[in-house]
Parts: structure tokens; C-alpha cells; sequence
């Protein structure tokens, strides 16, 4: 605690200094995201690249990822906490963040902050749940019309972001395709959000169990019971922050082997026909797609009483929820997926649809004057 005080006095202290003596930070990017080679990282070093911005990332790990390391990524790490961070911290022009940046409080006034933030949120975050939003000169929106969830997450703030409106750079890694309008003999990724977590913000949502899906034993035992009549393989990851612990005993329900630190995950997600999730912000992403999506929900009367929505969540998402088991066996059992009411959902949450947001993201930051 002590250290964590000391420190945040001295960046205002040095900032203080860098406004007197109008000192000009320099023209590179600093990234400080969770985890810390997600795809929204990954997405806008990329075209940093391209741009030949220096970049550096803060880290835990020192070792470049495989799929980095693939594209020639001009990115050097440095270890988190260290003395090296904060100097780079307060010497950087351009910083990004997808969780809060502990410094956001006391940046120079030449120094430009972008929360790229890690999803478009369904669930109540910042003042809505108690916590003060990052101060940032940008923060990322894809719809005008769903602009107000981050306006609201924002409102206490002294002085608001800019919202660009190109959705976030991660999209990029998605592939749009038409799919067949029913599964069968087919993958399905299934991505639940943590009940309760065990890194980061230490918290609890929903229905939480030792499963940690918003759901018990005998459910999931049920479920993968129909998935293997279906012919259907579904492949389950499990949350970053979650303290899930799947049982072994399953047939056609497999625990994903999929490696964060070696992987994109949006690439990976590429891979399958269609996607489960609940309240999860990866709905939103997946959207882009144009394939399948079902919104399977368990506890979603406990989970609204802990965490809550921006509203009505079924009407915001634009998606039928699913709110147990047998609601998610009709979807998946119906001759036709609602292609039309998925069409409807993409245009309401996304209103560009060109796969080079990170280069229009970074052309909006970069034209900034201060």
C-alpha cells in the first residue's frame, strides 16, 4: 500500500514537472492491458507496426508469444512494476489500456490515454458498479446507438473520453462467413463468462459453485447428454479470471486446450460454426461473424441481482436468451437458425463492418492535437 501511495505522489510530482518545463514526452506507445497479450493488444500493435511507432508492452512475462513473434511485431516488453514501467509510464506519448492504467490520474497534458477497454459491456461496470472509470482521452464504441452504455460507465468523470466509433481493433481477426442455417455434425465454442474470479477484481456474480458455468453437476451432465445425440462437439473455455473446475466425465462437452500465451483467441475462434456465451461481451464480437449465436443464461435472476445489466438484457442484446437448459436445447433442436433477428443484432451493435479498425482507430488518435 505504501509503495503503491508513494508511487502515484511521485507521477504527479513528475508530471507537475513535464508541464512546467514543458517537457514532451515521446513519440511512442505503451501498453498496459489483461491479459497481457489479448487481442486488442495484439490487434493495434499490428498496425503500430505498420505505422513504425515504437511500442512497448508492460508485462508479467518477458517472453514474445509464438503468434507475435510470427508477424514481426516491433514490441519489447518490459517486467511490470519495475522502475523501467513507470519511466516509460510518464516519458510516453500514447498509452494504452484495457483495465485501467494506475498512473490515468496524473498523465502530462501532452500524453494522449486510449482505454481500449476489454469488451463493449452488457453488465454494469464503472460508477454502475461503485468503480471510477480510468481518465482517458479516448475509449472505443462500436454503434452510436449503444453509445450511451459507455456514457453512463463514464458520467462521474470530471472530463469525458472521445469516442471513436470503429468498434474495437480485435474485430479485425474475425472472419465474416454464411453459414448453413442449422448445426449439425458441427463445433460449437462455448465461452462463459467467470462466476467467480480469482485474479484481477476479486469478485462474485451469479450462481457460484465449484463448476463456476451458473449451474450444477447434474445440468451440465444433462447437457452434454444432448450435445452427443446432436452429434454436436463442443469445445469450452474457460474465462481468464475464472475459478471454474470442469469434471473429466464428458462426452461431447471438451475443456479447450486453446493456450492464451501462445494464440489469438479471436483467431481461434474462427475455427468453430458457432458460439455459446451468456453475459459475456464476446456476444457483441461475435456478431460480426454472421454465424450462430446462442445466449445460454442459468442464473440469470441471481446473476442480475449481483452484477445487473444496462437494462433489459434480452432487448439490449437483441438475441433470444436462453435461461436454462431445456430453453437452449429448443434453440439448438429448431430446423432454422433466426438469421434475420442476427442481422438485426449486428447492425444495431456495429456500425462499421471494414476489417481495418485498428488503422481507423490509430488515424483518429494519431490526428489529435493537444
Amino acid at each position: 500500500m505504501f509503495i503503491r501511495t508513494a508511487s502515484l505522489f511521485l507521477s504527479k510530482f513528475v508530471s507537475h514537472l513535464m508541464d512546467y518545463f514543458r517537457i514532451l514526452p515521446r513519440n511512442r506507445a505503451l501498453f498496459n492491458c489483461f491479459p497481457d497479450f489479448e487481442d486488442q493488444t495484439f490487434s493495434m500493435i499490428l498496425e503500430l507496426t505498420k505505422q513504425s511507432i515504437p511500442t512497448f508492452l508492460i508485462s508479467e512475462s518477458l517472453t514474445v508469444p509464438n503468434h507475435w513473434i510470427e508477424e514481426n511485431l516491433n514490441v519489447k516488453l518490459i517486467k511490470r512494476n519495475s522502475v523501467r514501467s513507470f519511466f516509460y509510464a510518464k516519458t510516453s506519448k500514447y498509452i494504452f489500456h484495457t483495465h485501467g492504467f494506475i498512473f490515468s490520474e496524473s498523465i502530462s497534458r501532452k500524453q494522449v490515454v486510449i482505454g481500449l477497454w476489454h469488451g463493449i459491456p452488457l453488465k454494469k461496470i464503472g460508477i454502475e458498479i461503485g468503480n471510477k472509470m480510468p481518465n482517458s482521452t479516448f475509449s472505443l464504441i462500436s454503434s452510436s446507438s449503444k453509445a450511451f452504455l459507455m456514457e453512463r460507465a463514464y458520467s462521474k468523470l470530471e472530463k469525458k473520453p472521445i469516442f471513436i466509433n470503429f468498434g474495437l481493433p480485435r474485430l479485425d481477426l474475425l472472419k465474416t462467413m454464411n453459414q448453413e442455417s442449422k448445426i449439425r455434425d458441427g463445433k460449437l465454442l462455448w465461452m462463459p463468462t467467470y462466476r467467480n474470479s480469482i485474479i484481477g477484481e476479486i469478485r462474485a456474480d451469479g450462481f457460484v459453485n465449484d463448476l463456476g458455468l451458473g449451474m450444477n453437476n447434474p445440468e451440465l451432465i444433462l447437457l452434454d447428454k444432448f450435445f452427443l445425440d446432436k452429434g454436436i462437439y463442443v469445445e469450452l473455455l474457460l474465462h481468464p479470471m475464472s475459478g471454474a473446475s470442469v469434471p473429466d466425465e464428458l462426452s461431447a462437452i471438451h475443456l479447450s486446450s486453446f493456450d492464451r500465451k501462445s494464440q489469438s483467441l479471436y483467431r481461434f475462434i474462427n475455427n468453430f460454426d458457432g458460439l455459446i456465451t451468456d453475459y459475456s461481451s464476446i456476444a457483441i464480437d461475435f456478431l460480426v461473424t454472421k454465424k450462430p449465436l446462442y445466449i445460454f443464461t442459468p442464473d440469470y435472476e441471481i446473476y442480475e441481482k449481483s452484477r445487473g445489466f444496462f437494462g433489459d438484457f434480452e432487448k439490449l442484446l437483441g438475441i433470444n436468451v436462453s435461461k436454462n437448459i431445456a430453453g437452449l436445447m429448443k434453440e439448438l433442436n429448431k430446423e432454422s437458425y433466426d438469421f434475420t433477428r442476427l442481422e438485426k443484432a449486428l447492425t444495431d451493435w456495429h456500425d462499421y463492418h471494414q476489417n481495418d479498425r485498428a488503422e481507423k482507430i490509430w488515424q483518429q488518435i494519431s490526428e489529435y492535437i493537444l
